[in-house]
């Protein structure tokens, strides 16, 4: 984790937060109401089970300050999703439609704090009660400070994402 604001630190990359597994793709800001999926597919959920929390859009933009959009841009050719795949979070088919670049591959798509913000995935915020999605992801032009909120946080397709927050007092008691 780096931190984003002098109070909060967020995840380097999205959830699940390591370099050596891509992000979890199709991921809804709340669970789904219906049966059929099976698992944690809720940045609310996967962030509480590890004592962590879903980013805040303020913290989200802070820590994507400083990414250089020449180093960022859509990197890859986009491809239409099928997407009664995507609804039933189908794994094959988040893989195939993955278009997300390798971290490593763009060292330089990174922000003054270090973190992997932008040419990835639509991510998961809190935008006061509500949610929001960022625009930092490969399909489209990437941007810090741009918000989707026409979704609604149970919403997901193949470029959703997310990264866990926590706040400062809690990093450094994990530290210690």
């Amino acid at each position: 984790m780096v931190e984003a604001t002098p109070t909060a630190c967020i995840e380097v990359l999205q959830y699940p937060g390591s370099a050596d597994m891509p992000p979890l793709l199709g991921m809804s800001a709340l669970p789904e109401s219906h049966i059929r999926v099976t698992g944690r597919w809720d940045l609310d959920g996967l962030c509480r089970a590890r004592g962590r929390r879903a980013c805040t859009a303020t913290e989200w933009k802070r820590a994507c300050i400083g990414t250089p959009r020449q180093s960022c841009l859509p990197l890859l050719k986009y491809r239409a999703p099928r997407w009664g795949k995507v609804r039933d979070r189908n794994a094959l088919e988040l893989v195939r439609l993955n278009q997300y670049p390798d971290p490593d591959e763009y060292p330089g798509c990174v922000s003054l704090v270090g973190a992997r913000m932008m040419g990835a995935t639509q991510e998961w915020v809190r935008v006061g009660n509500g949610w929001a999605l960022t625009a930092g992801y490969w399909s489209r032009e990437a941007s810090c400070g741009d918000l989707v909120r026409s979704h609604a946080p149970r919403w997901h397709d193949y470029q959703t994402s997310g990264r866990c927050c926590l706040d400062r007092e809690d990093a450094i008691d994990l530290l210690l």
